[in-house]
């Protein structure tokens, strides 16, 4: 029962990434191979914001915000402002290129997104989050 459940856990993540691949070529035409990366820096930008109580954001209050405030910023502001300055800036020129072209640009993009991450949030340092529903509380699905 447990690799069931395990098992499901990795498929909706590959299926969650499959969709976020598929859905970005059928509506651009580009693999857009940094969405993972895209994904990590707003994780990182979450924990930041919700963990984090000596956060160096400018314009923003110090100390960690309630996990929804943190997950609604990052979900409703970075994000969408990240994709539009990406589009804006990189994806819209990739119209009429090369297909080589519309494949290196994102694997430009995935990298420098990590490298970018890895400067703000220093790789040797954990970052840890609590668990989601508390650390007192699991949930158990048949006996896992």
């Amino acid at each position: 029962m447990n690799l069931l459940i395990n098992g499901l856990v990795t498929g909706a993540v590959f299926a969650i990434a499959a969709t976020g691949l598929v859905v970005t070529y059928s509506t651009s035409g580009i693999f857009n191979f940094a969405h993972g990366a895209l994904g990590m820096f707003c994780a990182f930008v979450y924990w930041d914001l919700s963990v984090n109580d000596d956060h160096q954001w400018p314009l923003l209050p110090d100390g960690a915000w309630p996990a929804p405030l943190a997950l609604a910023a990052v979900l409703l502001v970075v994000a969408p402002a990240i994709g539009a300055v990406l589009y804006l800036a990189i994806i819209r020129g990739l119209e009429g290129t090369d297909e080589i072209v519309k494949l290196v640009v994102p694997i430009s993009v995935l990298l420098a997104f990590i490298g970018i991450a890895n400067w703000i949030w220093k790789p040797d340092v954990p970052h840890t989050i609590a668990p989601f529903f508390g650390a007192d509380r699991s949930v158990t699905l048949f006996g896992v």
